[in-house]
């Protein structure tokens, strides 16, 4: 009779086998429970505007009026993103995200200033001519919201906004995105052209971090009702990455200072994912899905 030992080796060999085949099951059932465990995931798609009562936002800054008549916003996130948007949704956006000595500066701005008593400043007979602002910020469980226009507003309120306004002029002028594409209306053709070019205006490289496979991609929306007010997630009819498929490993692209980087020409066939044929208006996007990165403005395309 065989006598089994924890030195015996043929009773480990055997031992060895059963748990390398009970690892195995483990892993078929795993797999099967969870089909897109090993699949590439969808990219995030373009969202509408951040909700100031979202709690991912801290702070908001809506600045409208002036002689430009003006809308523009920045967001700050929990996760440290910057967000910026020109008159939304037709200018596009842009964003990156801070470092932590840079939200910590700004934290420590806020409560230098005693953020949560000041009051409102608006001054009435100023309102139509002067660029107004709106600041939220939230700490905690305190929220306050304080309305003031930058030629009236107290020197706290003023050292406050100008500090995001730093962030914000220097995001703005450092970076472009702008799409073009061959035909604002289709007809026979059914096809559209796109390019999408990044210009990079400022004085050191841009470094542009991704995870797709490539650091752009194009959307095409349904303009409902002729309405052109927002870029929602349910409106969106094609994404050009959804049709190749990339492991998701980050990459860097680097792009000189004053230098413009353009991506690949891409054709859409006028043809939702679902392989549908289009009709009517729809917006047409460019994305930088990188970090930074952005939207471009959004092109209104008639297809007959």
């Amino acid at each position: 009779m065989l006598k089994i030992s924890a030195y015996n080796p043929v009773y480990n060999y055997g031992k060895w086998v059963i748990m390398m085949l009970l690892a195995a099951s483990a892993a078929v059932v795993t797999s099967c429970e969870h089909k897109n465990l090993f699949s590439h995931s969808e990219p995030e798609p373009v969202t509408t505007i951040a909700e100031i009562d979202s709690d991912e936002v801290i702070v908001h800054l809506k600045m409208s009026g002036g002689s430009s008549d003006l809308d523009h916003d920045l967001f700050i996130l929990k996760n440290r993103t910057l967000q910026i948007y020109d008159n939304y949704p037709d200018n596009g956006s842009l964003n990156r995200v801070l470092s932590q000595p840079e939200m910590d500066a700004l934290r420590l701005i806020f409560s230098e200033n005693n953020f949560f008593s000041l009051q409102n400043e608006l001054v009435e007979a100023s309102i139509p001519d002067h660029l107004l602002y709106e600041l939220t910020y939230k700490q905690d469980d305190l929220v306050h919201t304080v309305a003031t226009d930058y030629t009236n507003a107290s020197n706290r309120a003023r050292t406050i906004i100008d500090a995001l306004l730093v962030h914000y002029n220097d995001l703005r002028t450092s970076l472009n995105i702008h799409l073009s594409t061959d035909k604002t209306e289709v007809s026979s053709s059914r096809y559209l052209s796109m390019v999408l070019q990044v210009e990079n205006n400022s004085d050191r490289d841009l470094e542009l971090v991704y995870m797709q496979g490539q650091a752009f991609d194009y959307v095409v929306y349904h303009i409902r009702d002729h309405q052109f007010t927002s870029l929602e997630p349910d409106d969106e009819i094609w994404r050009w990455s959804l049709n190749f498929y990339v492991e998701p490993i980050e990459k860097v692209l680097s792009i000189p200072a004053h230098e413009i980087k353009e991506f690949k020409e891409v054709i859409w066939n006028v043809q939702t994912d679902e392989k549908d044929h289009v009709s009517g208006m729809v917006a047409v996007v460019g994305e930088l899905v990188s970090t930074p990165g952005g939207k471009s403005q959004a092109i209104q395309v008639k297809i007959n």
